[in-house]
């Protein structure tokens, strides 16, 4: 993976993305050029927090399906919150792990949206 991050220009942002399972290889991830990790929800935004720091941006990590296609927007509200929390709201581009589902509730959407805007509020 280093030697394809390396082949690409250095100016470039390489965002590294992966819904498998990360659990054994998350400390070597920041050495291998990426700048930004969306991962899967098999792993937490707590411990990857804990265990990459800030030697990487994180993207995600709301459910793409079961929280943002099939849930109801106090769930969204709730697991957004819940992201920027472990998070610290620092270092992190919030979407959802994987992409928007087909078929999400633009109510979702909104969800995460006034969720993000709640908790910046807070933050000031």
């Amino acid at each position: 993976m280093k030697r394809i991050c390396d082949a690409f220009p250095k100016d470039w942002i390489k965002i590294y993305h992966n819904d498998a399972s990360i659990e054994k290889c998350l400390e070597y991830l920041p050495d291998v050029g990426f700048h930004v990790l969306n991962w899967g929800k098999h792993t937490s935004i707590a411990d990857v927090k804990h265990r990459v720091g800030n030697r990487l941006c994180l993207m995600g990590n709301v459910t793409p399906f079961e929280v943002m296609a099939k849930g109801a927007p106090d769930q969204v509200r709730a697991a957004t919150l819940d992201v920027l929390e472990k998070s610290g709201g620092e270092n992190i581009i919030l979407s959802v792990g994987g992409g928007t589902s087909p078929g999400t509730p633009r109510e979702n959407i909104l969800a995460m949206q006034a969720a993000l805007a709640e908790y910046n509020a807070g933050r000031k």
